[in-house]
């Protein structure tokens, strides 16, 4: 057998050779996609469970912790009561009544609790995103707070409706949801610190005052000068919680306070939006004066 044919002969066996492990390969290769579907099939279903049993953990505690919280309210209450002596307990209506125990059972129910966590969440960043921005916290702290605050909202929201259930009203509604989330207050000033959690705590507040009021001003600004950006809003708010006097229904009062704020306001509007501003606080002082004559009967 010449040079040739032997060559020959062994391109033939290593073609051979390789067919059989590109074979070998393939079929290698195929069953180690099954054995992945298979585990990513477990994985899903292993995931499924512990999402199942990870919510019902969280139904059974929200559950318990409301019925703790009724009982603590209740308490609340029955002590309050002994000290005013039997004072009149306010009725709840039959619509108040009815929407608090549809809001708890969506609250509770599994499939539905997501997405009562995320128009909680959705208004949590509509009040307070400007204020957990400005903070400047490294995104998972940042993102730790929203959940906190969101928390923190459902709980006080239980606490209002479990409030009024018993029959309490006014200051002691208030009383009932701040006491119900002082473990988490703690945890919030945890994060922040305690200089930062005192800024952030006014400011959430100056926003539950002023925040409504402010975007009515915004939206009457718009009319005649360019729109006011989410920080000058901030802003404003901020400025408007400075001055107590801004909730005076005396035109005097509100006309010496809303002179300062304007001045302030200087700071961060521009010409034409400080003009339509000025003008939208003495439509407001006249508009007192004018509420003010009707009401006395003049």
């Amino acid at each position: 057998m010449n040079y040739r044919s032997l060559s020959f002969a062994a391109g033939i066996v290593v073609l051979a050779l390789s067919a059989g492990f590109i074979i070998h390969e393939r079929g290698e290769n195929k069953r180690l996609r099954a054995e992945v579907r298979d585990l990513r099939s477990e994985n899903d279903r292993l995931s499924a469970d512990l999402k199942a049993k990870m919510q019902s953990l969280l139904t059974e505690k929200s559950a318990r912790n409301r019925s703790e919280m009724q009982a603590r309210i209740l308490s609340m209450k029955n002590d309050a009561s002994s000290k005013q002596g039997s004072a009149a307990v306010k009725p709840v209506s039959q619509f108040s009544s009815a929407s608090q125990e549809i809001n708890s059972k969506l609250k509770q129910d599994s499939e539905y609790a997501p997405f009562w966590q995320k128009q909680q969440r959705r208004f949590i960043l509509k009040q307070y995103g400007a204020s957990i921005s400005s903070l400047g916290l490294p995104a998972n702290q940042t993102e730790e707070l929203k959940q906190l605050l969101t928390q923190r909202a459902d709980i006080q929201g239980d606490a209002a409706s479990i409030a009024r259930t018993v029959g309490l009203d006014g200051s002691a509604i208030r009383t009932a949801m701040i006491t119900s989330t002082e473990d988490i207050e703690r945890r919030i000033e945890g994060i922040l610190g305690s200089e930062k959690y005192a800024n952030f705590k006014e400011d959430t507040s100056a926003i539950a005052v002023f925040k409504t009021q402010v975007e009515s001003v915004a939206l009457d600004m718009s009319e005649s000068s360019p729109p006011i950006s989410a920080e000058q809003q901030h802003k404003l708010i901020k400025l408007y919680y400075q001055f107590p006097d801004m909730t005076s229904s005396d035109p005097q009062v509100l006309s010496s306070t809303y002179g300062v704020l304007i001045q302030q306001a200087a700071g961060f509007l521009d010409s034409t939006q400080l003009a339509a501003f000025t003008k939208i606080a003495s439509d407001e002082v006249k508009r007192i004066e004018i509420y003010n004559r009707i009401k006395a009967g003049k």
